[in-house]
């Protein structure tokens, strides 16, 4: 898990400097991890001690039992949306060939040709004058 990504999910669901339980589940089920692997993870990126981190494991261990219930059916998606943001625009800066797009999308090269028609104009931008 990178760095910049994982510090960035994490920091969008905490909540007065605590990251809920079942946010903790979000964000293993986003990156396709367990949450051991996170919690782990988090203790370097985050500096914690590891006696935090087992602690936290065991408590997450215990919780997950109910937060399943409660969870979504569906399953986490192929691909990160960071991930698949990223193919496209080194698509459109021809950084990347269409059919490797496509192989790293899971899609034909027709769909990401139709794909990439579709997308036309949706990198245009707009100036902002400056003061």
């Amino acid at each position: 898990m990178p760095e910049e990504s994982l510090r960035s999910a994490v920091t969008a669901r905490l909540r007065d400097d605590h990251l809920p339980v079942d946010a903790l589940f979000e964000v293993a089920r986003q990156f396709d991890v367990s949450v051991e692997a996170l919690l782990w993870r988090m203790q370097d990126v985050f500096r914690r001690k590891a006696a935090e981190t087992k602690r936290d494991i065991e408590k997450a261990k215990s919780m997950s039992s109910q937060l399943l219930r409660h969870r979504s059916p569906e399953p986490a998606p192929d691909r990160p949306a960071r991930f698949r943001a990223l193919a496209i625009t080194a698509l459109r800066r021809g950084e990347l060939s269409l059919g490797r797009f496509a192989e790293y999308l899971g899609i034909s090269r027709k769909q990401a040709a139709t794909y990439m028609d579709e997308e036309d104009g949706a990198d245009e931008a707009i100036a902002i004058a400056s003061a």
